[in-house]
């Protein structure tokens, strides 16, 4: 969430929702949606894994 306020963006917390993504995070100057979902990592994990599903993105 803090990043994407560091990023001037504005996040919303739509975890309980089980929407299939945990934040929805809009973008002021756009308008552009973004649909974030959180994966839990080890924090001495030295990579990150993002597969097709993840990155798949329907155009609007």
């Amino acid at each position: 969430m803090q990043h994407e306020r560091n990023l001037n963006n504005v996040p919303k917390d739509v975890s309980a929702k089980d929407l299939g993504y945990d934040i929805e995070s809009s973008e002021p100057s756009s308008g552009k949606l973004r649909f974030i979902e959180v994966k839990g990592r080890h924090l001495e994990a030295k990579t990150v894994t993002i597969t097709h599903t993840i990155t798949n993105v329907k155009p609007g």
